[in-house]
């Protein structure tokens, strides 16, 4: 996957993003690296989102998606409402005209980005925090509980 990361950055713009690295990022313009950084992350999402539907869409054309984890089905069930969600969302800001970026700062950026794309990130997100939390739940009851077992 990194080789198709590295492939597809270099060919999009071989101004901002430079095949071999950087030689001196010190001496880089912050906004540059920044752009480059962006470009990076977004062409990786799409590939693993693109990957992900792929298998997704191999394992539904056979009838072997009942095999995924129910875990996996939840969040496929997620991410499917919050897609179509959002989808209805940006035909109303379509229906009504609410693109102008001055008058609604929502609907100018809700349509910028294709549905899927945005219930994904929105779920990656979610699981992000979720799986903080619960990280730190599980670190904070080992800690409590070693402190209780030791203490006299």
């Amino acid at each position: 996957m990194y080789d198709d990361i590295a492939q597809k950055v270099t060919t999009v713009d071989q101004f901002i993003l430079p095949a071999h690295g950087i030689p001196q990022p010190d001496h880089e313009n912050p906004m540059n690296l920044f752009k480059r950084q962006l470009k990076v992350e977004e062409l990786s999402f799409e590939l693993a989102h693109k990957r992900y539907q792929k298998s997704l869409s191999q394992l539904i054309s056979i009838g072997r998606a009942d095999t995924l984890a129910t875990s996996h089905r939840y969040i496929l069930g997620w991410t499917r409402t919050l897609e179509r969600a959002i989808t209805e969302q940006q035909k109303i800001f379509v229906k009504r005209g609410n693109l102008d970026p001055s008058r609604s700062k929502l609907g100018f950026h809700l349509v910028q980005m294709p549905s899927d794309k945005i219930a994904a990130l929105c779920v990656i997100h979610l699981m992000k925090h979720l799986f903080a939390k619960f990280s730190s739940d599980v670190n904070s009851y080992d800690i409590q509980y070693l402190l209780d077992k030791h203490d006299p």
